[in-house]
């Protein structure tokens, strides 16, 4: 019998070079139809992304660059209801000298790429694997 895990563990990542750690617990059902549409967009903009790479015509750079923003904001705004439940003890960084909570992430489009980065890492933590399995 395999009893799967489902628990808080602790994720490391970088804001402007510097370490930052938190805790995420993996998706729950809600929160992956939430985030679902969003991941579809992504994979969109990443295979358009190979194509930018080599473009010189500056509109379709623009209007690349304006999708990946505007999509990076609807993310935040998502998020705002997803994270909560699914990330805690945010420690690394201070904003005005005050200790970080999900909201401040997801409301300030300054930290839109952390955003970004955490929700990559939910989604990879919510896919069944042998490393949540115990048997």
């Amino acid at each position: 019998m395999i009893d799967f895990i489902i628990d808080w563990k602790p994720y490391e990542t970088t804001i402007d070079g510097y370490p930052i750690t938190l805790e995420l617990r993996p998706l729950k059902a809600w929160a992956h139809i939430l985030l679902l549409p969003y991941f579809l967009k992504m994979d969109e903009l990443a295979e358009n992304s190979k194509k930018i790479a080599s473009e010189t015509d500056e509109q379709k750079i623009n209007d690349w660059v304006i999708k990946s923003s505007t999509l990076t904001v609807e993310l935040q705004e998502i998020c705002k209801k997803v994270f909560p439940d699914h990330v805690r003890n945010i420690t690394g960084f201070t904003v005005n000298n005050k200790p970080i909570d999900t909201l401040i992430i997801c409301e300030e489009a300054m930290f839109g790429t952390l955003v970004m980065d955490i929700v990559g890492e939910l989604a990879k933590r919510s896919r069944i694997s042998g490393a949540e399995a115990k048997n």
